[in-house]
């Protein structure tokens, strides 16, 4: 189903914007990891679907379908709770590698609708197409309901978007938007967009923050923009005027076109609370060899190394160290983080999850192919994933649609039963 919000046809082309304004748009793909699973099977619809850990193992909520929320589930919640807020719920564990793939793929589509695209996590980006509308009829309106076709008819996948003419402004408006709608806020109109909504929505400002605003009697967005700079600063340090640009939808309108990671990390929850130093020094190498591997896979080395605890109590603690010298080594990366452990821990509390992450990244050395003219890993890795999409899903296809079974080609998503859509034609396997 598509949304319409703030449809174009009730302003005008020109709705104030001037040519320094830039035009922003941020996606989100809808209930991303439950929406993938969806594509793979249809019979997973309109029902409640949670992706994570399992309630038995003690794990979180990474994703919930429309149906599970409305029973209270969230990201981050204990799937345990989630189980018994929502008992009809079908939980599944999650398949990283399939939602990245999917992740690329969304992200190829995106890129034919702007010059200038700003990947924010794997189901999120933002895109700049001022440039895409400047001296033509359409809107920034009319992409964004091109995008959220091009996305579902192409992949299977809903998404919301925001308008803005800042990042910030894009993002609450995509938040408002879901499920899948388009909310776009016209320029000059930021501040009255903003004011009604709670501080807590505001992005950037958690529960803690939120309820510290409370304690000053600032529960909207409008309060907090009322209140002089100098009074914020006093009592928030320098983030003072970071919380009053954000109560007035103030933000940048530059995009960060860099997709290198800015962190590479792994986390292990226990099926139990752990006590032993041995089990939590066994968990970090593991974690160690994780992340080394994809520094490796990603040509990046790294100069921080990050522990992360969270106890029985659900406490998070972290430490950190930063080196001289950058390193994708296992081995080095596990010493640090058990070192760090030792100011983390204190030897006795029950510890829940573990992480370890690698930050400060830059990339290595490029590393030359071993036979001259031979096929890379980035070569095999950019041949998967060309044909808008079709090597993506490829490997997803039931075994009666192989890549030899396959008659035309095109654009294409899965349908129930097996079809596959190209255009307006529907092609069978062999």
């Amino acid at each position: 189903m598509l949304t319409l919000v703030n449809a174009p046809a009730q302003r005008p082309r020109n709705d104030g914007r001037t040519d320094d304004n830039r035009v922003i748009l941020h996606v989100d793909l809808d209930s991303f990891f439950v929406s993938v699973e969806r594509v793979l099977d249809p019979s997973l619809s309109q029902r409640p679907v949670i992706v994570g850990g399992s309630p038995e193992s003690r794990g979180v909520v990474t994703s919930a379908s429309r149906e599970a929320r409305a029973e209270g589930v969230h990201a981050g919640m204990p799937s345990a709770v989630a189980k018994r807020l929502c008992p009809d719920a079908i939980f599944l564990p999650g398949r990283g590698r399939l939602y990245g793939r999917a992740s690329q793929a969304a992200m190829k589509i995106l890129r034919e609708f702007c010059d200038d695209l700003e990947r924010a996590s794997i189901d999120e980006a933002y895109l700049d197409v001022t440039d895409r509308i400047a001296g033509t009829d359409d809107t920034a309106f009319d992409v964004a309901i091109a995008i959220q076709r091009a996305l579902q008819d192409r992949l299977g996948l809903p998404c919301s978007i925001g308008i803005g003419g800042n990042k910030f402004i894009a993002k609450v408006a995509c938040g408002r938007a879901k499920p899948v709608g388009i909310l776009e806020v016209w320029s000059g109109y930021e501040d009255a967009f903003v004011a009604p909504l709670p501080v807590e929505d505001l992005p950037g400002i958690g529960p803690v923050l939120a309820q510290q605003l409370h304690l000053f009697g600032l529960r909207t967005a409008g309060e907090l923009a009322r209140v002089k700079p100098e009074l914020l600063e006093a009592n928030f340090g320098t983030g003072g005027r970071g919380l009053l640009a954000k109560a007035r939808g103030r933000g940048s309108d530059q995009l960060c076109l860099d997709e290198t990671p800015k962190s590479l990390g792994h986390e292990n929850t226990f099926s139990r609370d752990v006590r032993d130093s041995g089990e939590l020094v066994a968990s970090i190498f593991d974690l160690a060899q994780g992340v080394a591997r994809r520094a490796a896979r990603h040509r990046l080395l790294g100069r921080t190394i990050t522990l992360k605890l969270r106890t029985a109590d659900f406490r998070t603690v972290t430490r950190a160290r930063t080196i001289a010298d950058p390193t994708d080594d296992a081995s080095q990366v596990a010493n640090i983080a058990c070192f760090l452990l030792r100011e983390a821990w204190d030897g006795e509390s029950p510890v829940r999850l573990v992480g370890v992450s690698l930050s400060r990244l830059a990339d290595e050395p490029v590393q030359q192919p071993l036979f001259p003219g031979g096929v890379t890993e980035d070569d095999e890795r950019v041949d998967a994933q060309s044909g808008d999409g079709r090597g993506i899903w490829h490997s997803l296809l039931p075994p009666a649609l192989s890549r030899s079974g396959l008659r035309g080609s095109g654009r294409w998503a899965l349908l129930p039963g097996g079809a596959v859509r190209t255009g307006s034609t529907e092609l069978q396997g062999r």
